[in-house]
């Protein structure tokens, strides 16, 4: 689907160049964002929405073909993993406490990612008429995107540990605790995966990122710096100036305060 949305490398809805109409509310809003995004200044926190705005790096005519590739990942990962949960969210006469605890945390699982599928169904269906413009970018694709992937990755944790709490409740005895220590070991070896393969690659979304959610997922950024034993300002500006060396010219207008009223 995302690869048929830009056939031939020219885009379905081609971004608006400059002067083609007059500014919208939506156009200063998102320029506000782009312009605290592209800069140091993190005294008003992004948050989740910083994982996305990256799209503004590319191309215009491909930025409708990533977001589109981003919702058909988030949503056939997110079905795989209501088919996995759905057995778990049952209960049942007698349940043990653990089990009854499991189906609980899976039931609550089920529902963030039947609301996430709606979610990312929504971004899908109204970034396809959307043109590929700075504003659409972010209003439109980086920012409802960012909260579908916080919802679908806080899902995976409630149906991870409900998985780790059936199979202990089910095995019993030294075989369901060497289980359970095994499922608390490898959820902890994939927080410091993300962080030592990915989060060290993105500072200054880090950088922007809300204090709840630093804390939150101190696990990986901590791995990030002990990967780099660099402060995340000091990489962060690194990254600032590559990206600004990149940035399609759209994008820079805004940044340099070149985009007319």
């Amino acid at each position: 689907l995302s690869a048929r949305m830009n056939e031939g490398g020219v885009s379905v809805h081609p971004a608006p160049t400059k002067g083609d109409c007059a500014k919208t509310q939506l156009d200063y809003i998102a320029e506000d964002v782009i312009k605290r995004f592209f800069s140091l200044d993190n005294s008003r926190a992004l948050g989740v929405q910083t994982w996305f705005l990256p799209l503004l790096l590319v191309q215009p005519e491909l930025r409708m073909q990533r977001v589109f590739y981003a919702a058909e990942v988030i949503s056939l990962t997110a079905g795989l993993f209501l088919f996995f949960c759905q057995g778990l969210a049952r209960f049942k006469p007698g349940m043990t406490d653990l089990g009854f605890i499991s189906a609980v945390l899976a039931s609550v699982g089920c529902i963030v990612i039947i609301t996430t599928i709606i979610m990312v169904l929504l971004v899908a269906l109204f970034n396809s008429v959307k043109p590929a413009s700075p504003t659409a970018t972010v209003i439109g694709a980086a920012q409802p995107l960012g909260f579908c992937a916080f919802w679908f990755f806080t899902a995976i944790h409630f149906v991870y540990i409900a998985f780790a709490l059936h199979v202990v409740d089910t095995c019993g005895g030294a075989m369901g605790l060497a289980l359970g220590i095994l499922s608390i070991f490898l959820l902890f070896f994939v927080h410091m995966f993300v962080g030592w393969n990915f989060d060290i690659i993105i500072p200054l979304p880090w950088y922007h990122q809300t204090r709840v959610f630093t804390e939150v997922f101190r696990v990986p950024a901590s791995f990030a710096w002990l990967r780099t034993r660099r402060p995340l300002r000091e990489r962060a500006e690194e990254q600032l100036g590559e990206y600004l060396r990149i940035m399609p010219g759209d994008v820079r207008r805004i940044v340099e305060g070149k985009v007319g009223g």
